[in-house]
């Protein structure tokens, strides 16, 4: 090929296959052949070939980033930082590069309210992530109002109009608790913040438990991270002890 910079087109002839599997193998799709895309990458890394990204995107109209939002109350402590979160993303991120799509990262706080324009209509990406429901869903509702695609992971406080993943929180917190009555233990303390809506489902299973044994609440209200949780236990064993 000379020192001509080649094309698509010519690395698609050189493997004898079309543009689109050429497109698709050096974007690392599931859909095609590892062997395949193991030879077609090595074929383009040997005459320097690289996708246009953004002239790809322009004829698509699609950015194929997928942005992921933390959505974080303001008045708390935790961030993006906390290994939970962060063990989170990975795996959104792991998903998302095995079917060729990149991860756009932000927090609630950061991000603007108007997630559709913010994200969608300016390019940004092609559809939202949100991890945590947050106190407030304002955000979340008006985003699948505006017909974008979305999905949250966790539990809402009221019934909502998107799509959620997540676990079944209401049957955890009766289970931890009952697991905990069965084993001897009558004073149980409840640590969390019952405005998010995972943590009220949680509360929930943990008052039915309770209620089932008759047995008295103790709920203390905290922020959702791991010093706030220590701080409080520390307080309740100097107050009241084991």
């Amino acid at each position: 090929m000379n020192n001509k910079k080649i094309k698509l087109t010519d690395l698609a002839k050189l493997a004898g296959v079309s543009t689109s599997t050429v497109s698709r193998a050096l974007n690392d799709n599931p859909l095609i052949k590892q062997e395949t895309r193991d030879k077609l990458q090595r074929l383009a890394k040997e005459h320097n070939f690289s996708l246009n990204t953004a002239a790809s995107r322009l004829r698509t109209q699609k950015t194929n980033v997928v942005a992921v939002i933390i959505n974080l109350d303001e008045q708390t402590e935790q961030s993006i930082s906390d290994p939970f979160l962060l063990k989170v993303v990975s795996e959104i991120n792991l998903a998302l590069n095995q079917q060729g799509l990149e991860l756009l990262l932000s927090n609630s706080i950061m991000a603007q309210d108007d997630w559709a324009n913010y994200f969608i209509n300016s390019r940004r990406a092609d559809g939202i992530i949100v991890v945590g429901q947050g106190k407030n869903q304002t955000n979340i509702e008006n985003a699948a109002n505006a017909g974008i695609p979305l999905v949250v992971w966790g539990d809402p406080k009221t019934p909502s109009n998107y799509p959620i993943v997540g676990s079944d929180n209401y049957l955890g917190g009766l289970q931890a608790t009952t697991h905990l009555i069965e084993h001897g233990a009558k004073n149980i303390v409840f640590l969390g913040d019952p405005e998010h809506g995972e943590i009220s489902e949680r509360h929930r299973g943990y008052s039915a438990a309770l209620a089932s044994h008759k047995l008295e609440q103790h709920v203390v209200s905290i922020d959702i991270t791991s010093s706030s949780a220590y701080q409080s236990i520390n307080q309740l064993l100097r107050e009241k002890g084991l």
